[in-house]
């Protein structure tokens, strides 16, 4: 099942590489050290950043996580309606 979806899975593996840093890289590091093509690396960071989960930084020529990780990763209550159940989670 893994290996279905290898898009997903790098952009996964993209995103945790730059949360486990403490500043900004190269999109050649990031593909160096995930050991993608770096046309690859620059696709997955292209689409990360169209869609707001990375920043590119032109002056740097560096790409940071962007802030939607940190909204999306928000925990989330979800409650039935039929749970009777009042109040915020």
């Amino acid at each position: 099942m893994q290996d279905q979806i290898p898009a997903v899975r790098r952009a996964l593996e993209v995103l945790r590489l730059l949360a486990a840093r403490p500043g900004p890289l190269p999109a050649s590091a990031i593909a160096r050290e995930l050991g993608l093509p770096r046309s690859s690396a620059y696709h997955l960071l292209s689409v990360l950043a169209d869609q707001g989960f990375v920043i590119h930084l032109p002056e740097e020529r560096r790409y940071a996580l962007g802030g939607r990780p940190s909204r999306s990763a928000r925990p989330t209550c979800v409650r039935p309606r039929w749970s009777g159940s009042a109040g915020r989670c």
